[in-house]
């Protein structure tokens, strides 16, 4: 079921590459192959406010479906917070072209789940 969440949580970010620059991060209990999870975890890091208000649309009618823990932040809170970093996210979509780039080089997250 993660792997199937994230993909259609791919899909919605990737739908928005034209107006908004967005980062998808997976995290948590279900990032751990064998932990016991509840939820997944998932962080949508967004250039600005207004990207953030059009991801939040796009991946909602997803949190009725799915046991999904979305937190949405913008580059700028993100840093403050260091959440990437402290919380040990995993990207797995990005309208980015240079983060997907990157994304490429690594090991597929899919391998992981």
């Amino acid at each position: 079921m993660i792997k199937h969440v994230l993909n259609l949580i791919e899909e919605k970010i990737l739908e928005m590459r034209a107006i908004a620059k967005i980062d998808a991060y997976f995290f948590g209990s279900a990032l751990v192959q064998k932990a016991l999870w509840s939820d997944i975890d998932i962080l949508l890091l967004c250039d600005n406010e207004i990207a953030a208000a059009a991801a939040r649309k796009s991946i909602s009618p997803l949190l009725d479906e799915f046991p999904i823990d979305l937190i949405i932040m913008t580059l700028d809170e993100e840093a403050e917070l260091d959440f990437v970093r402290k919380e040990r996210c995993i990207c797995f979509a990005s309208t980015n072209p240079k983060h997907r780039a990157i994304m490429t080089k690594q090991q597929p997250l899919a391998a992981e789940i």
